[in-house]
C-alpha cells in the first residue's frame, strides 16, 4: 500500500513548486498507526487463509441438512435407507474433523456448525426413534437430561462468571460415542443389517449409565467453578 503523503510548497527560497513531505507529530502517528492496522489486517487475512465456505464447513452443512431426512425416513419406517444415512452423516463428521484439520481450514464457524450438526443429528434421531418405540422411553430421558443439565448449567455459569469456557471431558466424549453408537445398533437391527435384540437391554443400560455419570460430572465442574468464583469475588 502506496503511503500517503503530504505536497508542500518549498520554502527558504528554493524554486517554486511543490515538493512531497511526510506528515509529522499527531499526523504522522495517525497515519503509521493506520498504515500498520491496515498491514495487520491483511497480514492475518493470508495467515489463516481461510474461506468460511471451506470443504469441511460444507460437509458440516450437509450432515445438518440431512437431519430432517434422516427424521422423515424413520417416520416412514424405511430403516434400510435411514441406516445408511445416519452411517453416512457420522462418517463425515470424521471426515470433516480430518480435513479441516490436514488442510489448516479450522474456523471458529466451523467449530460451532460442528457441534450443532452433532447435537441435532443425535437429538433428533434418538427422539425419532423413542417415538417408533424402538428406543425405550427412560433411555431417552436419561440422555436429555444430561444434555439439559448441561446447557442450563452452562447458561447459569455464563450469567454469574460473564464468560464461558467449556473443555469436554473424556467421560463427556465417551457419553457421545455411546450415544451413536447406540442409535447406530438399533438403526442397524431395525434394517435387519446386525442381529441386536439379544444385547440391546445390556446397551440401553450401559448408556443411560455413562449419560447419568456424564451429568453429574458436568454439574461438579459447573458447581466448583462457580464457588470459585465467588471466593475470588471477595
Amino acid at each position: 500500500m502506496a503511503r500517503r503523503i503530504a505536497l508542500l510548497p518549498r520554502r527558504n527560497g528554493a524554486a517554486g513548486g511543490w515538493v512531497a513531505n511526510p506528515p509529522s507529530g499527531c499526523g504522522a502517528a495517525r497515519a503509521q498507526e493506520n498504515l500498520c492496522s491496515r498491514d495487520a489486517d491483511r497480514n492475518m487475512g493470508r495467515s489463516t487463509g481461510v474461506s468460511r465456505l471451506n470443504l469441511p464447513n460444507l460437509i458440516t452443512l450437509l450432515r445438518i441438512v440431512a437431519v430432517p431426512a434422516l427424521a422423515w425416513l424413520i417416520l416412514q419406517e424405511r430403516w434400510v435407507a435411514a441406516c445408511w444415512l445416519f452411517f453416512a452423516a457420522a462418517v463425515s463428521d470424521a471426515i470433516d474433523g480430518f480435513l479441516a484439520r490436514r488442510l489448516g481450514q479450522m474456523t471458529p464457524l466451523g467449530a460451532m456448525l460442528d457441534t450443532i450438526a452433532d447435537k441435532t443429528l443425535g437429538v433428533v434421531t434418538l427422539v425419532m426413534l423413542t417415538y417408533e418405540q424402538a428406543i425405550p422411553l427412560w433411555v431417552a430421558a436419561a440422555i436429555l437430561l444430561r444434555d439439559g443439565v448441561i446447557v442450563l448449567g452452562a447458561v447459569s455459569y455464563r450469567g454469574l462468571a460473564g464468560h464461558l469456557d467449556i473443555h469436554p471431558t473424556l467421560l463427556g466424549k465417551t457419553h457421545m460415542a455411546a450415544e451413536f453408537t447406540l442409535l447406530a445398533l438399533v438403526l442397524a437391527g431395525l434394517a435387519g443389517i446386525l442381529d441386536t435384540q439379544a444385547w440391546l437391554p445390556a446397551i440401553f443400560g450401559a448408556v443411560s449409565a455413562v449419560a447419568v455419570a456424564s451429568g453429574v460430572q458436568y454439574v461438579w465442574i459447573w458447581g466448583g467453578k462457580a464457588l470459585r468464583g465467588r471466593r475470588a469475588a471477595r
